[in-house]
């Protein structure tokens, strides 16, 4: 009966403190939640077309925000003053307020972004350095997915065109550039070449080497074959020199090699590759660049290649072989050697 009392006073205590807690953490909600003005009590000063501010050089800067556009956004949910969390109460003052840190929710791309040219940029105290606000927007923020969005996918050439404009307008006019206009779903933007957020410098060494594999997601076979060229051995061993899809097809203006207009056309290709070998002979366009020596349609190069393979596996066997045999000699000898010398060793003694 005594055990069974404790029993129950315990049960009631752990409810009481329960209870105590579930409302002391409903208490704390509803003073944060009414520590910050509501958004409309915002928008009574922010609706206003003319509300603006002067920025350090004397230029005015609107305070203003739509209203609709804001509701319509993917915050159109979100308190203001859960972005602006320096903001407690009205009139809050004009100037000092904290930036918005996106981080906050978005922590993957924030983590991303850190580790761009852009955000390198930007904390050098670069003013053209693009920050969140100047490629997603403020207030207006749409889903990457809505087409209307300055970050769809039809839309990004443009938006980047808006600091790049000379490669935006040579990436428009090229193959690639029209297809994405036409809506086609296999064309590549910006995004798909130096990624959303973790831009990286463009002739940097890690950009170059890894630009093969971002053009050979979609041009397999292309990639196939040129992993087996002189040049794409050299990017495989991690060397930037070797030359790389870039460099022979441009890296904006892409058109198809029948076209006059790309650095691979026949007309074109000597110029292409003299840029790394400055004295080649006009003869030097006649090299196959993405031939496949896997193919016995073509047989000089298909038996050419198993005639190198063959004879590197044979002198790479037989010396291997020789090498394990001499090893063993030597193994041998030393043994015989060791044996040599403690007998030697023990006829002295007797």
């Amino acid at each position: 009966m005594i055990g069974s009392a404790r029993k129950a006073a315990l049960v009631r205590v752990r409810v009481l403190l329960g209870m105590v807690v579930l409302v002391g953490g409903l208490l704390s909600a509803s003073i944060s939640l009414g520590a910050g003005p509501s958004n409309e009590e915002c928008f009574m000063c922010h609706s206003d077309k003319e509300l603006y501010k002067e920025g350090p050089d004397g230029k005015r800067i609107s305070l203003f925000v739509d209203d609709a556009s804001f509701g319509a956004s993917v915050h159109g949910k979100v308190s203001c003053v859960f972005c602006h969390s320096d903001i407690s109460d009205l009139p809050h003052k004009e100037g000092g307020l904290k930036k918005v840190d996106c981080g906050r929710c978005h922590e993957e791309e924030a983590g991303q972004f850190a580790d761009s040219i852009h955000f390198r940029a930007s904390r050098r105290g670069d003013v053209f350095a693009p920050v969140c606000k100047d490629c997603h927007g403020k207030h207006d923020i749409l889903s990457h997915e809505d087409p209307l969005s300055r970050s769809a996918r039809a839309n990004v050439p443009n938006l980047c065109g808006t600091c790049h404009e000379g490669i935006k307008n040579e990436f428009q006019m090229s193959y690639h550039g029209q297809l994405l206009a036409r809506g086609d779903g296999r064309a590549p933007g910006c995004q798909d070449c130096h990624y959303s957020h973790k831009i990286i410098q463009a002739e940097g060494r890690i950009h170059r080497l890894a630009q093969a594999n971002r053009c050979g997601g979609c041009h397999k076979e292309y990639y196939r074959t040129f992993r087996d060229t002189f040049h794409g051995k050299l990017t495989s061993l991690g060397e930037v020199a070797g030359a790389k899809c870039h460099d022979c097809h441009s890296a904006h203006s892409i058109f198809p090699a029948v076209d006059i207009r790309s650095t691979v056309h026949r007309q074109n290709l000597l110029s292409t590759c003299r840029k790394c070998h400055a004295n080649a002979p006009e003869n030097f366009v006649t090299y196959m660049p993405h031939a496949d020596i896997h193919d016995p349609g073509k047989p000089l190069l298909y038996y050419a290649n198993l005639f190198m393979v063959g004879l590197l596996v044979l002198t790479f066997g037989f010396f291997g072989l020789h090498t394990l045999l001499w090893l063993n000699r030597l193994v041998w000898e030393f043994v015989l050697r060791k044996k040599g010398d403690g007998g030697g060793g023990g006829d002295s003694k007797s």
